[in-house]
């Protein structure tokens, strides 16, 4: 049994390595990503939920921090988007004591 520090998976190679032209290992990078979800279609109580997440660790990029809200019904735009990410940037600087040099940022 391997211990991965709080991880679930580990990479063969790391990231850097596989992009070494986009990825420096010296040069934090952060993964971003945030969705919405919605209640069922004739449910007109329950509001929506909106969820981001964000990577804590380079050059692994295998442990990953979420912050969630709940949000009016059926709303796409995720109103409180800014204070979710910037709390994930301040969990990132206080894991590695350094800001991410690039923000990698999915949405669907």
């Amino acid at each position: 049994m391997f211990n991965l520090k709080g991880c679930t998976v580990d990479l063969y190679n790391s990231l850097p390595s596989q992009i070494p032209f986009f990825l420096r290992p010296n040069k934090p990078v952060m993964f971003m990503g945030a969705d919405v979800t919605h209640p069922r279609p004739l449910d007109d109580i329950n509001p929506s939920a909106a969820a981001a997440v964000g990577s804590m660790n380079w050059p692994a990029a295998n442990k990953y921090v979420s912050r969630m809200r709940s949000q009016t019904y059926r709303q796409e735009i995720i109103w409180d988007l800014g204070a979710m990410m910037k709390g994930l940037i301040d969990d990132f600087y206080q894991e590695l004591n350094e800001l991410p040099k690039r923000i990698i940022f999915f949405s669907e």
